[in-house]
C-alpha cells in the first residue's frame, strides 16, 4: 500500500466506522442500534465506551486522583444513554450518578450527585466557532 491509502484506511475507515462495518462513523446510529438490542452495536457501544473508562481511569492515576471529570463534545453533550453508561462505572472513584438530571442535551449540568466525591459536568462546546475564531485570528 502506499503512504496515501494507508493514511485513508487509518483516518477515514477505521475507528468506529471500521467497527460498525462502514455503515456509519455516526454515534447516534450506534446508540440507536443498542437502544433495539443490535449486537453489533452494543459491542461497538461497549468498545467505546471502554475506550473512555481507561482514559478516565488512566489520568485519574497520573494525577492521584480528579476533583471533577468535563464530559464535552459531540455525543457526551447530547446521549444521555452514552453519559450514563460511562457514569455508572466511575463509583470506584467516588463518583455518584444523579440519573434524574442525566436526561436533557447540549446545556451546561452536573450530573453527579451532590455527594459525589468528583464532580461530573456536562459542557457544550462549539467546536466549529473555535475553528472559525482561531483561523481568523491566523489570516490577522
Amino acid at each position: 500500500m502506499s503512504i496515501d491509502e494507508i493514511d485513508t484506511i487509518l483516518n477515514k475507515k477505521s475507528g468506529v466506522l471500521g467497527l460498525y462495518q462502514g455503515k456509519s462513523a455516526d454515534l447516534r446510529d450506534i446508540v440507536a442500534g443498542f437502544l433495539a438490542g443490535s449486537e453489533l452495536e452494543t459491542q461497538i457501544m461497549h468498545i467505546y465506551i471502554n475506550r473512555i473508562l481507561k482514559y478516565i481511569g488512566s489520568y485519574t492515576a497520573l494525577m492521584n486522583g480528579v476533583d471533577m471529570i468535563v464530559m464535552t463534545a459531540g455525543i457526551l453533550e447530547r446521549s444521555p444513554v452514552m453519559r450514563g453508561l460511562i457514569i455508572q462505572q466511575l463509583g470506584r472513584l467516588g463518583v455518584g450518578f444523579d440519573e434524574a438530571n442525566n436526561n436533557f442535551e447540549e446545556e451546561e449540568r452536573v450530573i453527579s450527585t451532590p455527594e459525589s466525591k468528583v464532580t461530573v459536568i456536562v459542557v457544550p462546546t462549539d467546536e466549529e466557532k473555535m475553528i472559525a475564531q482561531d483561523t481568523y485570528a491566523l489570516t490577522r
